[in-house]
């Protein structure tokens, strides 16, 4: 029976900590070791780690010396780890009672060593929103689709530890956004076969002081210019369209929706547009937009008209049903 490993980064997330561990103690597969690493934790994280860590002995505790940020965290676990698959949790999320089992039996039922799933966005007080991360993608589907198109969230993956061993490539240290950019598109190249469950089996906690659009990292772009380059030279040639379509989501969709909602200038956005429209010209005709909701490619539509209020339209309807 394949053994998996479970990282978990922990940085000051002692009042959830607990809820993590026991979605993971409810696994209905049960040959599993869960690796918790404290990252330089403020609060009472060590504490609970070591409470957690008594209670089952497949429980294991380790300790940054500083914060270094959770990609620091996770390649810390992926050193530790003793088995033949990995996956991941954030300190604050869990996952589903058969999260292990089903994405296990996708990958000896289709012999793959890759596989995604769905997960949900949980709010208090508010009803579970399914993402639909995986539409569209189907088990066996063409791995550059995966690296232009699939949900870049680790935890929504379990990967065969070969596929880290094969491809080298670790979390980026120091990076402040986008640090799963460089790894979990990159892994997907070296995969043997893609595995998709279309089901929402990760639990995604949305806290109410959460980073919003209005407080968003004002170094966001050049974050996103920084993974964007290591995704890059990870991949090698013959993936241009493919980072293409991950610059086209982040920066023409994403940053413009962005300054909409915080209400910026209209001479700032259509400055915006036309940077990107010379920084990527021609993005519109890239094969993977056909695979964007159509909201969204409208919403892209209207920039290149340069139609400023169908954008802050949309954006102010994204606010109220996203955030």
């Amino acid at each position: 029976m394949d053994k998996v490993s479970i990282i978990v980064p922990v940085y000051n997330v002692a009042p959830y900590l607990a809820r993590t561990v026991q979605a993971v103690l409810e696994q209905t597969y049960e040959n599993w070791e869960l690796l918790l690493v404290d990252d330089g934790s403020q609060d009472d994280s060590s504490r609970v780690m070591e409470r957690l860590q008594k209670e089952d002995s497949r429980v294991q505790c380790f300790y940054q010396a500083c914060n270094s940020g959770v990609s620091a965290a996770r390649n810390r676990g992926i050193e530790e780890a003793s088995g033949d698959w990995i996956c991941f949790c954030d300190g604050d999320d869990w996952y589903e009672p058969d999260f292990l089992t089903k994405m296990l039996q996708c990958a000896k039922e289709e012999g793959a060593d890759y596989i995604l799933c769905d997960y949900q966005v949980v709010s208090d007080g508010k009803k579970p929103m399914c993402a639909g991360s995986v539409d569209g993608l189907t088990t066996g589907c063409d791995p550059k689709r995966v690296i232009a198109c699939g949900p870049l969230s680790s935890c929504t993956h379990l990967f065969h530890r070969t596929l880290f061993e094969k491809s080298g490539v670790r979390y980026p240290v120091g990076c402040k956004q986008y640090e799963e950019m460089p790894v979990v598109p990159v892994l997907a190249k070296y995969a043997s076969k893609i595995g998709v469950v279309h089901e929402a089996l990760y639990n995604y906690y949305q806290r109410g002081n959460g980073t919003s659009a209005s407080n968003m990292a004002e170094r966001y772009v050049e974050n996103f210019q920084a993974a964007y380059a290591q995704m890059a030279q990870a991949l090698g040639a013959g993936y241009e369209e493919e980072l293409v379509y991950h610059a086209i989501y982040a920066l023409p969709y994403g940053e413009i929706l962005t300054l909409c909602k915080q209400g910026a200038a209209r001479k700032t956005i259509l400055a915006r547009i036309c940077a990107y429209e010379k920084e990527y010209p021609g993005y519109w005709k890239n094969s993977y937009l056909k695979y964007m909701g159509r909201a969204k490619r409208l919403f892209l539509w209207a920039e290149r008209k340069r139609m400023v209020w169908p954008l802050r339209a949309f954006a102010a309807l994204h606010s109220r049903c996203v955030g």
